[in-house]
């Protein structure tokens, strides 16, 4: 930084530093300082790039922690380095703070925006921000439009998918803990009807942090004393367990979380993880673990990712895709089950889905649908840009 005052880069990976230290404070104040001397950073690039990327990165409320060879930005957007081919285009990486993205007037010239902020929990500002600058650019291609994104929250998305046909979605509240005391967070939850078990989570939390399954009111009111939470989302859990699985004893019990990524209107099934625990969200050690020891696991999987519509049967298959039209989204992915009587139970859907080869590393049956999703990724910002340069001014 003292040899050049104005690299994002250096002040990223010291926020980064001071983070993982815990020393919060510092590390706001040092992204604040580097973002306000120059919030973007243009990608190493040679010869002439087909396209240049802005791609959007929300930092009003995300961290920035380190790993190895550099940092990243903690929770709330999709990475996107499995999913942009960098040998074809440029990428301008652009860090939203305090509505600089429409007051900054030295942005390189771009061709696309790429929204990548996923989570409206964390960053609602930094979507809004967004919006804004996207009025200001009427002929440029948008990926992943900060309205719809908006409205892909836990609550939200219970509230208007609620009556599709089909489908499943649990009875979602977000209450406000910062003032209520224990007792009066109860009297909400228990006023709003939900019956026992229930499903906690703070939000602006994924892979199943904070996520926790309350059998009775006592547990209730351990995971609130424990956790000094401003808000709180209270989900009524769905059972949607697996017993006798394909012959199996039917005294085991097994839990299933599918997902499909859905790229530009068009659905591609990546996982499907069967799981002991009914928080399938486990840490990826523990699946591969387990399927690697069960072979009719991998045999779910197999058909699933090969033939998701044989799999989950036509119904089910109908309703994940008026699921991915009613969304409005380019890219963004559904977690779910399907429910003996064919009607598809939503975990979640939202952008801020992984998006990596690291499954099948292991499992390479999957590796055709994982490839495809990247290709389609790459085939929808050429189509944007066509699209947009053929259009009438």
């Amino acid at each position: 930084i003292a040899i050049a005052p104005a690299d994002l880069d250096s002040y990223l990976r010291l926020c980064a530093v001071l983070t993982d230290a815990k020393e919060n404070e510092a590390a706001r104040q040092v992204l604040r300082e580097g973002i306000t001397k120059r919030p973007y950073i243009v990608q190493p690039f040679e010869g002439e790039p087909t396209a240049t990327i802005l791609k959007l990165i929300g930092v009003q409320n995300c961290r920035v922690r380190t790993r190895p060879g550099g940092y990243y930005v903690e929770g709330g957007h999709f990475a996107t380095k499995h999913l942009i081919n960098d040998e074809k285009f440029r990428i301008i990486n652009f860090y939203v703070l305090d509505g600089n993205l429409v007051t900054h007037q030295e942005i390189p010239k771009f061709d696309i925006i790429l929204n990548t902020i996923a989570d409206p929990d964390k960053e609602e500002t930094s979507l809004r921000t967004v919006a804004e600058f996207i009025k200001k650019c009427p002929n440029v291609p948008v990926i992943n439009d900060p309205g719809s994104v908006m409205l892909t929250t836990r609550d939200r998305n219970f509230e208007r998918l609620r009556e599709i046909s089909g489908v499943v979605m649990p009875k979602t509240i977000r209450i406000s803990t910062a003032t209520a005391s224990v007792n009066e967070a109860l009297e909400r939850i228990e006023g709003e009807g939900f019956e026992y078990p229930i499903l906690l989570r703070e939000p602006g939390w994924h892979t199943g942090v904070t996520l926790q399954c309350a059998n009775n009111e006592p547990e209730v009111r351990t995971y609130l004393s424990e956790r000094k939470l401003d808000e709180l989302y209270v989900i009524q859990y769905v059972d949607s367990s697996m017993k006798g699985v394909r012959g199996l004893s039917r005294f085991f019990t097994y839990h299933r979380k599918m997902r499909v990524l859905c790229v530009d209107g068009q659905i591609y099934p990546i996982v499907c993880h069967i799981d002991k625990s009914w928080n399938v969200h486990r840490p990826r050690g523990f699946h591969q673990l387990l399927m690697i020891r069960n072979r009719w696991m991998r045999e779910e999987e197999f058909i699933f990712v090969s033939d998701y519509k044989l799999y989950i049967g036509s119904d089910a298959a109908h309703t994940l895709q008026r699921l991915c039209a009613e969304t409005k989204l380019d890219f963004f992915g559904i977690d779910f089950n399907v429910l003996p009587d064919g009607r598809v139970l939503v975990f979640e859907l939202n952008p801020a889905m992984r998006h990596s080869f690291a499954h099948g590393e292991t499992f390479r049956y999957v590796m055709p649908q994982l490839n495809a999703v990247t290709e389609a990724f790459n085939r929808m910002i050429c189509r944007k840009l066509v699209d947009q340069r053929s259009s009438p001014l």
